[in-house]
C-alpha cells in the first residue's frame, strides 16, 4: 500500500520535503511519534514550506513528553494558522494542564470554545482543570456539556457521578454509572460483532 511505499522510500533515503512531510503524517498514524519528529525536523531543514506538517511536529513532541518544544511550536504555529486554531488551543489547554498552569489552561479553553464553540476537546479540558482548581461547579458545568455533545464517552459521567455522591445525589449519581456502564457494555458488544466478522472473512 501507499504507507509501505514510502517506508521503503524512507529506506532508501528519499529527501525530498514533501516526502519527508508526507513520512511523518505516516509514522504519526502509526504513533512512531520520536520517527515523525524526526521526518518533520529534516523536512524542515531541507526547506518544507509551512503548513499543517508543523501542528502536527507539535503534537509529536507532546505525545513524547516533550512539552516546552511542543509549546513552542503550538505558539509559534498559532500566529499564522488560518485553520485548526481550536485544535492548537487545545493543544496548549492540555500542555498548561500538564505543567499545573490550571488558569492559563483554562484561558486557552475559553479561546478554543470562543474559535469553535463545538469543540468538545476544549469543554472537557476545561472540567479538569475546574476539578484541579477546587471549582467544582464549573467542571460539572463543563462535564454535563461535554457528555451531551460526545455521548459515547466514559470520561465525564465518572466525574459527574463523583460530584453527585458528593453532593448526597445518589439517584443522580446511580444515572451517571448506568449511562457509563452502557457505554462500556455497547464497546464491548461492538468489539465481539468486529471480532466476530474478522473471523468470518477468513
Amino acid at each position: 500500500d501507499a504507507q509501505r511505499q514510502m517506508l521503503i522510500l524512507e529506506e532508501l533515503g528519499c529527501q525530498q520535503p514533501e516526502f519527508l512531510v508526507s513520512l511523518g503524517a505516516v509514522h504519526m498514524s502509526r504513533r512512531e511519534y520520536g520517527e515523525a519528529i524526526v521526518s518533520f525536523r529534516h523536512a524542515k531543514a531541507m526547506g518544507a514550506p509551512a503548513g499543517e506538517w508543523e501542528q502536527l511536529l507539535g503534537e509529536s513532541l507532546h505525545r513524547t513528553g516533550r512539552l516546552e518544544e511542543a509549546d513552542r511550536v503550538y505558539l509559534a504555529v498559532l500566529d499564522t494558522a488560518k485553520q485548526q486554531r481550536s485544535r492548537l488551543l487545545c493543544g496548549l489547554a492540555a500542555i498548561r494542564l500538564q505543567q499545573q498552569r490550571y488558569e492559563e489552561a483554562v484561558q486557552f479553553c475559553l479561546q478554543a470554545l470562543k474559535e469553535r464553540p463545538v469543540k468538545s476537546r476544549a469543554l472537557y479540558f476545561l472540567g479538569l482543570a475546574g476539578v484541579r482548581m477546587g471549582n467544582h461547579e464549573g467542571a460539572v458545568r463543563a462535564f454535563e456539556r461535554f457528555a451531551e455533545k460526545q455521548k459515547h464517552r466514559v470520561a465525564p459521567y465518572r466525574w459527574l457521578e463523583r460530584y453527585a455522591r458528593e453532593a448526597g445525589n445518589d439517584d443522580e449519581a446511580d444515572r451517571y454509572n448506568l449511562r457509563a456502564r452502557e457505554i462500556l457494555e455497547n464497546r464491548r458488544l461492538l468489539q465481539l460483532e468486529k471480532q466476530r466478522r474478522k473471523a468470518a472473512e477468513h
